[in-house]
């Protein structure tokens, strides 16, 4: 139950700006200074990283704790969210902010499930995986909704420092699981 808590939290952070934002981002600076941002090469950078990163997401925490490498992947996603609020649009800056998402993305896909399974008992884990799923679901519409509003109505860079405030919440949220009898990691 305290991934699922902390899980409502950083998701609703973290989905606003998975696959969906930093490409939004990246229009917004396309349409802003066309020439600066290629689209074409930050979409590459993200989509490279995470598929690289989904293997070594898995094999390094095999070898050093899922829980651990989990709380590793949603730090660097505060520290992108925090990229994409600050980081002035060029190609070198969104770049990088991409393939950091790319890893971030990759560590939460491989990673989540695995350390949802070791944080409930077994009879039980059908049910812990309805509930991530539940909870991710829920949290894709309320970052949706927050986020949306937030990007329209007070700009992007506001979107990304809400989504990087309540990602670090999670993250903590996640860290205090670790003490629980049951977490593993």
């Amino acid at each position: 139950m305290g991934i699922a808590r902390g899980k409502v939290v950083l998701k609703v952070g973290s989905c606003a700006t998975g696959n969906r934002e930093p490409r939004q981002v990246r229009k917004e600076a396309a349409v802003s200074e066309p020439s600066r941002v290629p689209q074409t090469n930050l979409s590459g950078a993200n989509c490279s990283r995470s598929a690289w990163g989904r293997k070594s997401s898995g094999v390094l925490g095999d070898r050093f704790g899922r829980v651990k490498m989990l709380i590793l992947g949603y730090t660097v996603a505060v520290a992108t969210f925090i990229g994409f609020a600050v980081v002035p649009p060029d190609l070198v800056g969104y770049g990088a902010l991409f393939a950091l998402a790319g890893l971030f993305i990759a560590a939460e896909d491989t990673l989540e499930g695995a350390v949802a399974a070791e944080l409930v008992e077994e009879q039980r884990r059908g049910l812990g995986f309805g509930v991530l799923a539940t909870v991710n679901g829920i949290g894709d519409l309320a970052s949706s909704i927050i986020i949306g509003f937030l990007w329209a109505f007070v700009g992007y860079a506001a979107g990304f420092l809400f989504a990087a405030i309540v990602a670090a919440a999670g993250t903590l949220l996640l860290v205090a699981t670790r003490s629980l009898p049951s977490a593993a990691g």
